[in-house]
């Protein structure tokens, strides 16, 4: 139910995402969330937001780390668009160096899951190292998938509520352009 509210309370993408992703962080007790969107003119997934201990931002990697489908583990959960639980992601072949270079960080083990509405791959939320130690657990992956479901819609609302923003705020230039060039008309035919 607070997810629910949480997702509900904005419809402004970069506070659902930094929301969203601080409740994955604390729901599923990690040390740090990720969330990549694909970028649909270039087909190639970025980094919207990853947080870390006491929600650090890494901003190291927003738009600087860009994937391709396929590429790293978000790559192949958009590609397979199928949720997946790595518990010792070094030793996984498909892991992706550069963001843990860039950031200090350490990856373990990882719960990857595609956000997909209306059966469109929207983008890739990540959940990483469980607090304490240990790895993620399939009830962990089941847990973080659901989470994503809503996740994706909430994306989806906000996306079309900037495109609906966006539209408004065109009708009412062209509406104004119009009361100008009228303006410069005159009142009555001239005899």
């Amino acid at each position: 139910m607070e997810v629910s509210v949480l997702i509900g309370s904005s419809l402004d993408l970069a506070e659902v995402l930094n929301r969203v992703m601080q409740k994955a962080k604390d729901v599923m007790d990690a040390d740090a969330v990720s969330i990549m969107l694909l970028n649909e003119r270039t087909n190639k997934l970025e980094f919207e937001v990853a947080l870390g201990e006491g929600n650090t931002t890494f901003e190291t990697l927003r738009k600087k780390i860009v994937l391709d489908l396929g590429q790293g583990i978000a790559g192949a959960v958009a590609l397979s668009r199928t949720p997946e639980l790595i518990a010792d992601v070094p030793a996984d072949p498909r892991f992706y160096k550069d963001a843990d270079k860039l950031t200090g960080f350490t990856t373990r083990s990882m719960l990857a899951a595609p956000l997909i509405v209306r059966n469109k791959l929207v983008g890739v939320a990540q959940v990483i190292n469980p607090r304490g130690g240990g790895r993620f657990t399939p009830e962990d992956l089941e847990l973080f998938v659901t989470y994503c479901r809503q996740v994706a819609v909430a994306i989806e609302n906000a996306r079309l509520h900037k495109v609906l923003l966006e539209r408004q705020r065109e009708q009412q230039q062209l509406e104004f352009a119009a009361l100008v060039q009228q303006s410069f008309l005159p009142q009555r035919c001239p005899v």
